[in-house]
């Protein structure tokens, strides 16, 4: 079992690092519970549903983006030598790298 924090007013809830519910001490904005640790949802973010605890889809799926963003720009970065060498020696970027800057650029434009 694990102790998971509970936000009266959103719902929104988190683990605790003990699993010693007596350690909590509830108060007007925060309830503690005791969880099976093996029913809680493999995410990152989490909520609940009246008794159960689900996957905060929202924020969940916001973080997916932001990660994905971070690994887009690091591509964009990894890549610009091609340009600079095409510059000096004339020779052409490879189509895959042009595609795909193609679409992290996009990706980016629309998600940060």
């Amino acid at each position: 079992m694990i102790v998971i924090k509970i936000n009266k007013q959103t719902n929104e809830a988190e683990v605790q690092a003990s699993t010693n519910l007596e350690e909590f001490v509830e108060t007007d904005e925060f309830k503690y519970v005791l969880y099976e640790q093996s029913a809680l949802p493999k995410v990152k973010y989490i909520k609940m549903n009246g008794d159960t605890v689900v996957s905060d889809d929202e924020k969940n799926t916001a973080d997916r983006i932001k990660s994905d963003v971070i690994v887009y720009k690091k591509y964009l970065s990894s890549t610009d030598w091609y340009y600079s060498r095409k510059l000096e020696t004339g020779d052409e970027v490879p189509t895959d790298v042009v595609t795909k800057r193609i679409e992290a650029r996009e990706f980016i434009r629309n998600n940060d």
